[in-house]
């Protein structure tokens, strides 16, 4: 099934499967295996001219923190400002976002960190 006027973006750390949506919209998906923050950054540097190029009038977000550090299953290793960096380039792409928590393990940086995310992302 292909819907043109949606576009999927995602990171993902190694041994998943690296879709949320699997066979969803397979012409449509942006999708970036991480391993470090440096991969991180690089992954969304690449990612967010494609997400605005689509010119998306929504913007939803399956928030996942367990890329934290301190997230006993993630091995990313990102810390509280890569998850305000990423907000902020999130905001900027379109007036309408919405946020759903998907992940995090770690009950203190998830509570943290998704409560950074969420103010970056509703600040005028």
């Amino acid at each position: 099934m292909n819907h043109e006027q949606v576009l999927v973006s995602e990171t993902y750390q190694p041994g998943f499967p690296g879709s949320f949506l699997p066979g969803y919209c397979p012409k449509n998906i942006v999708r970036k295996r991480v391993r470090s923050p440096l991969d991180f950054k690089r992954a969304w540097a690449d990612m967010v001219p494609v997400i605005e190029d689509f010119g998306p009038q929504l913007v939803l977000i399956s928030a996942g923190f367990d890329a934290h550090a301190d997230d006993p299953l993630g091995s990313v290793r990102l810390d509280d400002s890569d998850y305000v960096d990423l907000a902020h380039k999130i905001k900027k792409i379109s007036p309408i976002t919405v946020a759903f928590l998907e992940g995090g393990y770690s009950d203190e940086a998830t509570a943290r960190c998704a409560a950074l995310f969420m103010k970056t992302l509703c600040k005028d």
